[in-house]
């Protein structure tokens, strides 16, 4: 393709009035194109333009430079991780360098002119190693299921970028710190992963999705995270296990390979903010990755330790117990009805109402309880198990019961429907405190002709229980290693 070819011909009369300004008379054989070219042959010639723009405003068009036509998907939360500059300042700098004509906007793509920052790609060169020896199943895996769990039996909500709040980091650093490898801001890499990956329309847990990742073995969990969490880094590692081979590259050539395959990634939601010393750490912590002198050393694993099942124990007094390094395809299914109290080579859950009320709101039923401990010969204590019946029975009652399920969106409005619940306007049950109603059907006509009255708005929710796991498309990154991009 020539310097310019990218550019379709109203692009490059707009290149001209950068270059010229707007023509007014327009003679039989002029070319625009002839023009910019001749312009181009002169030494220094783009210089003067380049520096009607400010600092940032270079930086930003000398990374989209690198390509010749980019999408404007989370386009700019890529270049605020790469350049570490505040969204609203790149989508600024992206206005004005359209404005200016240095960039063409072309439906949900930027077309860049090929001539502000002409540059050789590096050469990506690699050594191939051996593949790793043993089965893969590092500490920080052990983490990985366990804070899933913990996840699950707290109910955390996350923030806009799916980080957890300061609260709820103190409450996981509390509880992992001293046995667990993963460690702060790999907190919010999982964090990330259990909202894309478990929770459905940003409020409910789905069970077939949990199901579905612990049925992998645990190489395939490890690669499936890396798939949510960084689809760019998971395609590099894809793409040089096809080998069979470990291999080592260069950091400058990881770091290069980084940057080029997030700017490239199509991403489905908003990537993670990150930087690359933070995901080739997590890497490393992982066992994906070892850092070696001024390279790292990707690692191709050929064998997974498989799931099998551990013993579980129940006490007496409500207590669950299991081998943190359990792999279980059942392993999150304890925090379904238990709480986790403690967590150290063997994961302490207690049992109480409020975890089966838990459980009893993400579907879970005391047959589902039974059958767990039927398939793992754990007998309760008659004490016990008439208690956590009693429990399942209780609130089972409301869940259960034929009726219209009533989600708030906001606490506010969860308020409104409690006043009017309390002050006999209205019948209905709270499932999920401050979120979730059961109306019976007996009652619903007049619950929601009440609301209209009252002029109180509202949605229709269909129930999500199934929804395939989420997958990220594989970026091919053979153009970047041949310098085609």
């Amino acid at each position: 393709m020539t310097l310019l070819g990218n550019l379709n011909q109203e692009e490059i009369q707009h290149l001209y009035e950068l270059f010229f300004g707007p023509i007014l008379v327009k003679h039989q054989n002029f070319s625009y194109l002839d023009n910019i070219m001749t312009l181009l042959s002169k030494p220094n010639s783009i210089k003067t333009y380049l520096d009607k723009l400010n600092t940032q405003e270079k930086k930003v068009l000398e990374y989209l430079s690198r390509f010749r036509i980019i999408s404007e998907t989370f386009l700019k939360e890529k270049l605020n991780i790469i350049l570490d500059m505040p969204l609203f300042l790149i989508e600024k700098i992206i206005s004005v360098l359209i404005a200016k004509n240095f960039i063409f906007r072309r439906g949900n793509n930027l077309v860049i002119p090929q001539i502000f920052y002409p540059s050789e790609p590096p050469q990506i060169a690699e050594e191939q190693l051996p593949a790793a020896e043993g089965e893969y199943f590092p500490k920080a895996m052990i983490d990985l299921h366990n804070m899933i769990n913990y996840f699950i039996c707290q109910g955390f909500s996350f923030s806009n970028q799916l980080f957890l709040y300061k609260k709820d980091f103190q409450l996981t650093e509390q509880m992992f710190v001293n046995y667990a490898v993963l460690r702060g801001n790999e907190y919010n890499f999982v964090s990330y992963f259990f909202a894309n990956a478990f929770i459905s329309d940003g409020q409910s847990l789905n069970l077939y999705q949990l199901k579905s990742f612990f049925a992998m073995n645990v190489l395939e969990r490890a690669m499936y995270m890396l798939e949510i969490i960084s689809p760019n880094m998971y395609s590099i590692i894809k793409h040089y296990n096809q080998t069979g081979n470990s291999v080592k590259i260069s950091r400058d050539n990881m770091f290069y390979m980084w940057e080029q395959t997030l700017l490239l990634q199509e991403f489905d939601y908003a990537p993670l903010r990150t930087t690359f010393d933070e995901i080739m750490g997590y890497l490393t912590n992982m066992d994906i990755a070892a850092k070696d002198g001024d390279s790292y050393i990707i690692k191709c694993w050929t064998k997974s330790a498989e799931n099998n099942k551990s013993d579980l124990k129940i006490s007496t007094n409500f207590n669950l117990f299991m081998n943190a390094s359990a792999l279980r395809a059942d392993q999150y299914v304890p925090v379904l009805f238990a709480d986790m109290k403690n967590y150290n080579s063997i994961v302490e859950y207690e049992i109480t109402e409020n975890s089966v009320r838990r459980g009893v709101i993400n579907g879970y039923t005391y047959d589902n309880f039974c059958k767990f401990l039927k398939d793992n010969d754990v007998v309760l204590p008659q004490n016990v198990d008439s208690t956590i019946s009693q429990w399942f029975e209780k609130h089972g009652s409301y869940y259960y019961a034929t009726g219209t399920v009533f989600f708030c969106n906001t606490k506010a409005k969860a308020k409104i429907i409690q006043n009017l619940i309390e002050n006999g306007y209205v019948k209905a049950y709270e499932l999920k405190k401050d979120e979730v109603y059961i109306i019976p059907d007996e009652d619903r006509d007049d619950f929601f002709r009440f609301l209209d009255k009252s002029g109180i708005n509202y949605f229709n929710k269909e129930p999500n229980i199934r929804k395939n796991i989420k997958r990220n498309n594989v970026l091919n990154i053979e153009p970047i290693i041949s310098g085609e991009v």
